[in-house]
C-alpha cells in the first residue's frame, strides 16, 4: 500500500475522527489559524505538523472527520485550508 505524508493542523476534531496508526514524521508545534472574514473568524487550534499514513487510511480519515485542515507552503509560512464537511 502506498504512503502518504501529508501536512496538516491536527485537532481534536480530527483525532477523534482518526481509527488509524499514523507517524509524525515532523513537528512545528501548537499553532492557531484562523479561517473566514470578520465577524465570522474560525479559530482552530491543533498540531502542527507532517504524518506519514496509508492512502487508504488518509481517505478513511477525510471520509470520518467533519473537518480537516490541510496546509502548504513552508512551515514558518504555512496557509491552511480549511475543508468542512456541510
Amino acid at each position: 500500500m502506498n504512503n502518504k505524508k501529508i501536512i496538516v493542523l491536527v485537532t481534536d476534531v480530527m483525532l477523534r475522527a482518526m481509527d488509524m496508526n499514523f507517524e509524525i514524521t515532523q513537528s512545528w508545534g501548537s499553532v492557531t489559524a484562523v479561517f473566514g472574514e470578520s465577524p465570522n473568524l474560525i479559530y482552530k487550534t491543533g498540531k502542527h505538523c507532517e504524518i506519514l499514513l496509508t492512502e487508504n487510511d488518509l481517505d478513511v480519515w477525510i471520509k470520518n472527520s467533519p473537518e480537516f485542515i490541510t496546509g502548504s507552503g513552508s512551515p514558518i509560512m504555512q496557509s491552511f485550508t480549511l475543508h468542512q464537511k456541510t
